[in-house]
């Protein structure tokens, strides 16, 4: 976000930052961009939002009409992250390169047993506790780093545990 100094004045520095940074999104989307610095600001200025752009269901974002067409001064409006997504619902398409893609039994069966071998558990991650074997391979694959508090209390409980103290 971008604040005012001390003399209640724009840092500029920080803007062409963000201005760069919306022109690189846009040339990755491969929208065109046909704002110049001063177009940019100006609408952002305008609107009254700008202290209040980024990130965020309650912040400001810089919208196409339509969804379509080029970032231009005549093409754009200024409203909340959340309304802009809303507004995305079920116009979104899948990446080109995903169009028409199709995987195999064996090709899914091969990346669910890679995330296991990973270390990624679905049971883990939505809170639940960790198999007796999982915990030997994450521990395993673990060895060598430095130990936190936490993890250090962890191995002394899982020691308890297996000697059944």
């Amino acid at each position: 976000m971008i604040n005012k100094n001390m003399n209640n004045e724009l840092d500029i520095k920080k803007a062409k930052h963000q201005y760069w940074n919306h022109m690189s999104q846009a040339k990755f989307r491969k929208i065109p961009f046909l704002f110049t610095f001063e177009e940019w600001i100006k609408v952002w200025l305008d609107s009254g939002h700008y202290y209040e752009r980024g990130i965020g269901k309650d912040k400001y974002c810089m919208s196409r009409f339509n969804d379509a067409g080029p970032y231009s001064k005549d093409n754009v409006f200024i409203q909340t992250v959340s309304k802009n997504s809303r507004d995305q619902k079920g116009k979104s398409k899948p990446a080109p390169w995903m169009i028409g893609y199709k995987q195999s039994e064996k090709t899914i069966t091969k990346r669910m047993e890679s995330m296991k071998n990973n270390g990624f558990n679905y049971a883990t991650w939505a809170g639940k506790t960790m198999s007796e074997s999982s915990n030997i391979k994450k521990s395993l694959s673990l060895k060598g780093r430095p130990w936190s508090e936490a993890r250090r209390k962890a191995h002394q409980l899982k020691k308890e545990k297996v000697n059944g103290i």
